[in-house]
C-alpha cells in the first residue's frame, strides 16, 4: 500500500477504495512504513560529506541534466515481496517478480 502510494500519487481517498481499507488503517500503514524506511535509510543512503565531493557531484548534475543543487539520485531498487492476494499485476515488476 505504501509503495503504491509513493509511486502513484493517489489521494488517501483513492487508497481507501483501491485497497478496501479504512482511513485510519491506510494512514497508520503508510506512516509506519515511511517511518521504518527513514530509520533504516542510513544503511543504504550515504551522503557525501567532503565539500569538494559535493561540489563535483553538483557540477556533474548541472552539466548533464541541467538540475542545480543536486548531490545524488536514487536508482530503482526492488524489494521482493510475496505474491499479493489482490492487484497482483500492480506489484509485478519489469524483472518478473513481485516487489
Amino acid at each position: 500500500m505504501t509503495i503504491w502510494y509513493l509511486a502513484n500519487n493517489e489521494t488517501f481517498r483513492q487508497l481507501f477504495d483501491r485497497f478496501n481499507k479504512s482511513k485510519s488503517t491506510v494512514h497508520k500503514v503508510i506512516n509506519n512504513v515511511v517511518e521504518y524506511f527513514a530509520s533504516v535509510s542510513p544503511q543504504f543512503i550515504k551522503w557525501p560529506t567532503a565539500e569538494s565531493t559535493i561540489s563535483s557531484i553538483n557540477k556533474g548534475f548541472s552539466a548533464k541534466q541541467r538540475i542545480k543543487c543536486v548531490v545524488g539520485a536514487i536508482d530503482s531498487y526492488h524489494i521482493k515481496i510475496n505474491k499479493p492476494k489482490e492487484h497482483q499485476e500492480a506489484y509485478c515488476n519489469r524483472k518478473g517478480f513481485y516487489s
